[in-house]
């Protein structure tokens, strides 16, 4: 047999794939991912519409604008305890216009606990998928964090989109006089930075970055040398200045971890990707830095 008919083509690994795994929500998802063929998201929102996944994915797409609000809906009854299909509909209705019913889903997501979206069983399946289609465990793993940050960034445009919107409901009650109200949307908004940095996507180092900017744009309207119960007793001056020194410090972390990377050995970056997963990304690169500077 000679090299290419060695090599199978992608699409036959995938399919070959989802036979030995079924065709449920998640596989076909991360064959959707790993491919970037629509075919397989359309199955998927055929097969599996009530798939609060499914619809996740859809909707951070904005794969079928016609009927967003359908499927926000959707999202919504799919994950009742959960805060994120209100933001994505709050921001959906900022777009129209609609500013009060922005304002009323805002304020219902920020009420719940915790704010859902992507799982790590969404990643497990990716290295899955990955290593069927040849990569080693390894470059199944980069391949998984990379897909699954890249997903994340449209709902990360969805939140700033949000934010801004809301940091300008709070300018301007703050212009017609209802300090109160203004004070209120800012906690708010704080609360949303706070289920961003704890969420499951929190252990990805873009997810804290896309938090500490939710974080500065909640606190940029408030009075800035008054301390404020829900920021632990600090004054929005004070976060602002911890949140420009965080900026700094993690930035000289992550220049000098991506410095090192490369130098790793096979052991040593799986070592890495397994801290990764576990603690997350900021964790796992302080880590990498004190063990190299120990060694030397």
């Amino acid at each position: 047999m000679d090299g290419a008919e060695a090599v199978k083509p992608v699409g036959s690994l995938v399919e070959q794939w989802l036979a030995g795994r079924n065709r449920t929500a998640g596989n076909l998802l991360a064959a959707f991912r790993v491919t970037d063929d629509t075919n397989y998201l359309h199955a998927a929102a055929a097969e599996f519409p009530n798939d609060p996944m499914v619809q996740l994915a859809i909707l951070s797409g904005d794969f079928f604008p016609n009927d967003r609000r359908l499927w926000l809906d959707r999202f919504r009854e799919s994950t009742p305890a959960k805060s994120l299909a209100n933001y994505l509909s709050a921001e959906d209705y900022l777009k129209q216009g609609r500013t009060n019913d922005a304002i009323a889903e805002f304020l219902a997501g920020s009420e719940k606990a915790e704010l859902g979206g992507s799982t790590l069983e969404s990643m497990i399946d990716l290295e899955s998928l990955a290593r069927a289609m040849g990569m080693s465990d390894l470059d199944s793993a980069q391949a998984s964090i990379s897909a699954m940050s890249g997903e994340l960034m449209p709902q990360f445009r969805n939140f700033k989109v949000l934010s801004q919107g809301m940091k300008s409901v709070s300018e301007s009650l703050v212009m017609a006089g209802d300090v109160s109200s203004a004070q209120n949307v800012a906690h708010r908004g704080f609360i949303v930075s706070q289920q961003l940095r704890h969420s499951e996507s929190g252990k990805l180092l873009i997810t804290q970055m896309v938090a500490d900017s939710l974080e500065a744009n909640a606190i940029a309207g408030l009075e800035q040398d008054q301390a404020y119960d829900f920021l632990d007793g600090r004054s929005p001056a004070e976060l602002a200045r911890a949140l420009r020194d965080k900026k700094a410090s993690n930035q000289e972390l992550t220049r000098q971890a991506m410095t090192l990377l490369p130098t790793l050995s096979e052991s040593e970056f799986k070592a890495y990707l397994d801290r990764l997963k576990v603690y997350g990304e900021m964790p796992a690169m302080r880590w990498l830095v004190e063990q190299k500077q120990s060694a030397n």
